[in-house]
């Protein structure tokens, strides 16, 4: 999980400073906001292929990693 908005790199250090000045939940609304680009569309309704493609990858990546952990096991 991210802790910083999608955009961070473009911020100021004076929006940095601004944005950890900011509730919890204040953080936590900006950060969601700015990553919901990846699973909408340019009007903002959900796009299920972005999201089905996010489940697909990441899927991938835990079998992976439950690969790699077996193959870890099996190496002691």
């Amino acid at each position: 999980m991210r802790y910083d908005p999608a955009d961070w790199s473009t911020y100021t250090q004076k929006q940095r400073n601004e944005f950890r000045y900011k509730s919890y939940q204040e953080q936590r609304e900006i950060i969601n906001k700015s990553y919901l680009s990846l699973i909408t569309d340019e009007t903002g309704n959900l796009d299920t292929i972005k999201i089905l493609e996010i489940i697909m990858d990441l899927q991938d990546r835990l079998d992976d990693l439950e690969t790699e952990c077996v193959r870890k096991d099996y190496d002691y």
